[in-house]
């Protein structure tokens, strides 16, 4: 058994197809939780936080906009 990530996140990386460019890079950290429902609870928050930024750059918004909106 290994060692446990001390900062679990998610990583979206966005790539131009044709040139190979990282266009943009999301991350989102994923709190940590000693009971499971909690990080089930706080792994869903984060993807959906990082579903939300994603969004707000293709409606050419800033990902801290669209957080403040909520």
């Amino acid at each position: 058994m290994g060692v446990p990530n001390s900062d679990p996140r998610f990583r979206l990386a966005i790539v131009d197809i044709k040139t190979h460019v990282q266009l943009w890079v999301l991350i989102e950290h994923v709190r940590p939780a000693l009971l499971q429902g909690n990080r089930d609870k706080n792994f869903d928050e984060a993807l959906v936080r990082l579903v939300d930024n994603a969004k707000a750059l293709t409606a050419g918004t800033s990902p801290a906009a669209a957080a403040a909106q909520n």
